[in-house]
C-alpha cells in the first residue's frame, strides 16, 4: 500500500490522501447520504468514480465503457463538435461528490464538462500560467499535479 506504479518510491512520510475501493452506486450513495452533524472531518467523505476509456483500451478490466453509449458526445471522433483533438481525449470520467467532497488546488490534463445534478459546488479556476503559484507536489510525487 502506498506504492504507485510510476513512483515505486513514495517521498517519506507521504501517505495516499485517498483509498481506492470497489462498490456499487448504491451502496456509495448509502455512504454520501448522511446528516450534516456527521460532515466532520474525522469522519469518511465518500467520492463516486466512473471510467470509460472507450477504443483507446487503456482501462482495467471494470471499467464503465457504457459511459460512451450513454453520452454518445463524448466519442471520440473527428467530426465531433465538442471534442477538438479526438486523438487527445482520455476516456469519460463521472465523479459524484458527497456534500463536504473537496479537491485542492490541482490541474487536469485535459479538457472539463462540469454538471451540478443538485446542491452547489464553487470552483475557483486559474490561468495555466498560474501553476508555478500553486503550491503543486513535483512531477516525480505521487500526488503531482495536485497541491500540497
Amino acid at each position: 500500500q502506498g506504492r504507485h506504479p510510476k513512483f515505486p518510491t513514495p517521498p517519506e512520510g507521504w501517505k495516499p490522501p485517498t483509498k481506492m475501493l470497489r462498490m456499487a452506486y448504491e451502496e456509495w450513495l448509502g455512504h454520501a447520504n448522511t446528516t450534516d452533524d456527521k460532515l466532520t472531518p474525522e469522519n469518511p467523505h465518500w467520492y463516486y468514480r466512473l471510467i470509460g476509456c472507450g477504443a483507446q483500451g487503456r482501462c482495467d478490466k471494470d471499467s464503465s465503457e457504457y459511459l460512451f453509449d450513454e453520452l454518445p458526445f463524448f466519442q471520440p471522433r473527428n467530426d465531433q463538435l465538442l471534442i477538438v483533438e479526438p486523438q487527445r481525449q482520455k476516456g469519460i470520467h463521472c465523479r459524484f461528490g458527497m456534500k463536504g467532497v473537496i479537491a485542492e488546488n490541482h490541474f487536469d490534463g485535459s479538457r472539463n464538462a462540469i454538471a451540478v445534478m443538485g446542491g452547489e459546488r464553487r470552483y475557483i479556476l486559474a490561468h495555466p500560467e498560474q501553476c508555478p503559484s500553486m503550491a503543486l507536489y513535483p512531477k516525480d510525487h505521487p500526488s503531482a499535479r495536485h497541491s500540497a
